[in-house]
């Protein structure tokens, strides 16, 4: 099926997840990476965060790459692409006494708040509150009933009402819904928002107090929402919202208001509901907080701040002996990183569910620890690469390894003799991840596996939302090194002219810009890969400060895109690297209006012709309810269908239009039918069901065109295998095992892959670093003759690397060029030390163009295979016995001019990591037009700038402080791969300029 949404196509993990996609083709521009960057304007945004003011708050906006805080609950957004479309306020402290400081006279924040831009008519000075975080939830029709229930006018949703008292306490009635939800375990906050809204629409109450306590009685007999609470903190919730009325707001903020010199963690102990465990949280080993978990589960835990720290891991251990005769034990593990980027002293569930101890999270541990070669964690990375490994490689052993111990614990049958659950779990699974189970457990394990994926708690932790591995950590980071395109190759099932089924191949490719999204889609046909324009389509969208892509484009579906992890797959053959990622898709944000009105545009899948005799929607109703409608069937007056995939159908209006959606028990989209009467056409357009916001579906993508290529010329036994997949896992788009079931096979695909057309050089050659044992033996300075400094060679040219074999002693030699920022290799050169040399160059990422050569003195190149564009590269030349020179001096590639840092420079933003200081930080760099280059950077809390005059002399800056005329540099610029290198002419110094500030940032 194609649908016209977000069109990633999952390989078998949602396959049906298709349209307009598509891309590449066999021509030779699908093996080279486009380098051309739109010309983009970056603008500046004014924010107002409040309840009262919000200080210290984390702000993430659409297309905005950064933010800075003003003070008073003010913030800057800072470098958008463009206006912003959704602006999140998450963390940072209510300043309930004014004074500007995170004091104990104040209440941190609970759940985010969000602004719809869309939906305000402001331009650039934008409100976020709890006010606009609930209209933000509402369609734009729903709006001016939403404030009439409110008793505001619908412009005041997006105004600052913290400025007059007689309304501020509506910002806080709202709020403390919020915060009565997030402390007691709300785990699905679009549902917990989209439930208050409709109630509140449909309240009868004409001012808030009125509205809102209708709105939790509603919720109270709502069967349904103790599910948003994972069943197990709803009627914390309802008893706090309850006792507002009898507290009031002031007593209620009073009770919230919390000592910023602690951090609160709020949490549950949870197989089943485990109340009177005894819970302990320990920092590195040592013990710092215990408490009780109470009748629902629920513990708080208080600690000193300042001993969560840098780099700590967190375990919150759950005790609770004799229970149906075992003793059980239950942990959780966090880093203090997660809890330092929450920006919060309160920590809850609808922070991280993993604030929940039960037997997943037990299992993740035990797992890890098993990946680790059973041993404990002493360092977070180690621990967050494990856990993120057991998350997504061995999700289906976490699951087993958690059914097991949910059995154990949910039956009077005692399993674990005098041993914990915890370490009973753990001498089940040995190191090779095979759980050795009893008969009884063998019997039981699919019993309670199939529990966990039923309980809201427990599958919401199975899922996988985090950051990726390795050095690539976002969408945005692979954008900013050139990795703009993807593909990802799936199979559908067809039909030929006489009926008969077949599965055929096709593949999408994904282009990203700073500011949209292109789908193109492609079906294999006589071998060869013909386009399929239908179902190609351009959306707007931007990267937020995280760098997850969101699409934006109204007409459309609105997803959000991130990148899970990433790995290298290695092509003996060919002797080169091949890159899997997996990422995530979901829907973000309902849909509006628009969405269905552009289908009379022109924002359709399908236009079909109807019954002549239709005026409106009761002569349509009255033929469709005897007769087929397009190829769904009888329209049953009851909603259902005669149809054994679209079960359900509702009717419904806007602006004049008639629409009809209908609903599948297979499939995440609805399909949506506008009927235009005037022309006699009905309009078929899918639609992503807003029902799975913010879940997130999984699916595999390479960098390289090869993958396309090695899918075409798969034999038939292996494309059985890999339509197998398809048919096993297309209903399970959201489970990440089986995403990691198709990344196997797809490595496996790679891996093996021969063809000629697959070794066409690209602009991105494969790059790693250097194994620390490759150069073991003496660095023989001056052994590299060439080349040495100052040469300057372009692709299709004959060009030699030359060294001495009497100073680089072996059999063979390998030969790298750098891609990599020189400065430090050629500081270690300038002083002659040949361990800091060393050391400089095994964490720098160099690219092999020779393996295993014969040490002859000479290898006869073309500098394609070199793969570079810039005049700042450096080759290292390593013989098998571990003698080794690199070049005196940097060399070009393919690059023939001098650079017109004008260009370059003037009108631009850059930003720059500075190191050599006690205060690492980054500094953001404006060249403006008027001959003025700013520079400013964060420090204690505030905004530094300085500004220099600046004159340009080629590739040469002159730069002389405004404030200061004695104060002069000069930088002379180069190039790397495209990246600006600017050298400090008077100390030597040479700083990478990166276009985000994320990039800099990561590079302190």
């Amino acid at each position: 099926m194609n649908r016209n949404a977000i069109k990633f196509a999952i390989l078998s993990v949602a396959a049906a997840f298709m349209v307009g996609c598509g891309g590449g083709g066999g021509d030779d521009d699908d093996n080279t990476k486009n380098d051309t960057s739109p010309t983009v304007t970056y603008s500046n945004y004014s924010i107002k965060v409040v309840d009262d003011a919000v200080i210290g708050a984390k702000i993430s906006a659409i297309g905005c790459e950064g933010y800075s805080e003003k003070g008073s609950g003010e913030y800057e957004l800072l470098n958008c692409t463009q206006k912003p479309t959704v602006i999140v306020a998450s963390g940072g402290t209510i300043d309930m006494n004014g004074n500007g400081q995170i004091d104990s006279g104040d209440v941190p924040m609970a759940l985010p708040f969000t602004l719809d831009v869309t939906q305000s008519n402001t331009e650039d000075r934008f409100v976020v509150s709890p006010l606009t975080t609930l209209a933000a939830e509402a369609k734009e029709d729903e709006l001016e009933t939403l404030a009439i229930k409110l008793g505001i006018s619908k412009s005041e949703l997006f105004a600052d009402l913290s400025q007059y008292e007689n309304k501020k306490e509506i910002l806080q009635l709202i709020n403390a819904q919020f915060i009565a939800a997030s402390e007691n375990g709300v785990i699905d906050m679009p549902a917990f928002l989209g439930k208050f809204k409709e109630y509140l629409l449909n309240s009868t109450g004409n001012d808030a107090k009125g509205s809102i306590a209708s709105v939790i009685d509603a919720l109270k007999n709502d069967t349904d929402a103790p599910k948003i609470f994972g069943g197990i903190g709803f009627n914390g919730f309802i008893s706090e919202a309850e006792s507002l009325k009898d507290t009031g707001l002031a007593d209620y903020y009073e009770s919230k208001k919390s000592d910023p010199t602690k951090t609160v963690f709020i949490g549950y102990v949870y197989d089943e509901i485990l109340a009177d465990a005894n819970v302990s949280l320990f920092i590195d080993n040592t013990l710092v907080a215990q408490s009780k978990s109470d009748s629902s589960g629920k513990f708080t835990l208080e600690v000193d701040a300042d001993k969560i720290g840098d780099d700590k891991i967190i375990k919150i251990e759950a005790v609770l002996n004799g229970y149906k005769g075992d003793n059980v034990k239950l942990v959780s593990f966090l880093t203090s990183t997660q809890i330092e980027n929450l920006a919060k002293s309160r920590v809850s569930v609808s922070d991280l569910i993993d604030i929940v101890v039960s037997n997943v999270t037990t299992a993740e541990y035990i797992v890890a620890k098993k990946l680790n070669g059973g041993n404990d964690f002493t360092d977070t990375d180690t621990l967050e690469e494990k856990l993120l490994e057991a998350q997504i490689e061995k999700a289906e052993k976490v699951k087993e390894t958690a059914a097991l111990i949910k059995y154990i614990v949910d039956t009077n049958a005692t399993q674990s003799s005098s041993a914990d659950t915890l370490a009973y779990a753990e001498s089940k699974l040995d190191t090779n991840l095979t759980l050795d189970l009893n008969a009884t457990e063998q019997q039981n394990i699919e019993t309670y596996k199939t529990e966990i994926e039923n309980d809201p708690i427990l599958s919401k932790q199975l899922e996988v939302t985090g950051e990726s591995t390795a050095a690539v950590t976002t969408l945005k980071t692979l954008y900013d090194q050139g990795v703009k395109e993807f593909y990802m190759v799936y199979t559908e099932k067809e039909y030929d002219a006489n009926g008969n089924e077949f599965y055929s191949r096709k593949y999408t490719k994904i282009t990203f810009s700073l500011d949209s999204i292109e789908f193109t889609d492609y079906i294999l046909e006589n071998n060869s890969w013909k386009l399929r324009n239908q179902y190609s389509s351009n959306f707007s969208g931007s990267f937020d400060n995280t760098g997850t892509f969101y699409i934006t484009d109204p007409t459309t579906d609105l997803e959000k895109i991130w990148l899970i992890s990433s790995s290298k797959v290695f092509n003996s053959s060919l002797n080169r690297n091949f890159n899997i990622y997996l990422m995530a898709h979901a829907l973000y944000k309902g849909h509006d209006n628009e969405f269905y009105l552009s289908i009379f545009d022109g924002h359709y899948e399908y236009a079909g012709t109807l019954n002549q005799d239709i005026e409106n929607w009761s002569d349509f109703i009255n033929i469709y309810a005897s007769s087929y409608f397009n190829d769904i069937g009888v329209l049953n007056s009851d909603g259902s269908t005669t149809s054994n995939y679209w079960s359900k159908w509702e009717y419904f209006t806007i602006n004049g239009k008639d629409f009809i959606r209908f609903y599948s028990d297979y499939d995440r989209d609805t399909r949506i039918y506008a009927l235009d009467y005037t022309n006699k056409k009905f309009y078929k357009k899918y639609e992503y069901d807003e029902k799975f916001l913010d879940t997130p579906i999984y699916v595999i993508a390479s960098s390289d065109y090869e993958l396309v290529e090695a899918f075409r010329l798969t034999n038939d036994a292996d494309f059985q295998i890999f339509k197998d997949y398809y048919e096993i896992h297309k209903e399970n788009e959201s489970n990440i095992a089986y995403a990691y079931t198709i990344q196997n096979f797809l490595e496996r695909l790679l891996e093996g892959f021969e063809t000629s057309s697959s070794s066409s050089s690209t602009t991105n050659p494969p790059t790693s670093t250097l194994d620390d044992t490759i150069l073991s033996n003496m660095w023989k300075r001056n052994a590299l003759t060439s080349p040495n400094g100052g040469e300057s060679w372009n692709n299709g040219e004959n060009r030699e690397v030359t060294w001495s074999t009497t100073d680089i002693v072996g059999d063979t030699v390998n030969c790298y060029v750098l891609h990599d920022d020189p400065s430090n290799i050629l500081d270690a050169m300038s002083n002659n030390d040949a361990v800091s040399l060393t050391n400089a160059i095994t964490s720098a990422i160099w690219h092999k163009f020779a393996t295993d050569a014969s040490n002859s003195g000479v290898i006869g190149i073309d500098p394609s295979v070199m793969g570079g564009t810039g005049n700042a590269y450096l080759v290292l030349t390593v013989s098998n016995n571990g003698y080794w020179d690199i070049s005196d001096g940097l060399f070009s590639l393919n690059y023939n001019n001098d650079i017109n840092l004008t260009d370059y420079l003037v009108g631009k933003t850059f930003y720059i990591a500075v190191t050599d200081v006690p205060n690492k930080h980054v500094e953001t760099i404006y060249t403006r037009t008027d001959g003025i280059l700013q520079v400013t950077w964060e420090e204690s809390g505030q905004t530094m700038e300085e500004l220099f005059s600046y004159t340009i002399d080629g590739n040469i800056l002159h730069l002389t402080n405004t404030n200061n005329p004695n104060e002069t540099y000069t930088m002379e610029f180069s190039l790397m791969d495209g990246k600006l290198l600017a050298k400090d002419l008077g100390d030597g110094s040479v700083d990478p300029l990166y276009e985000t500030y994320a990039e800099a940032e990561a590079a302190l």
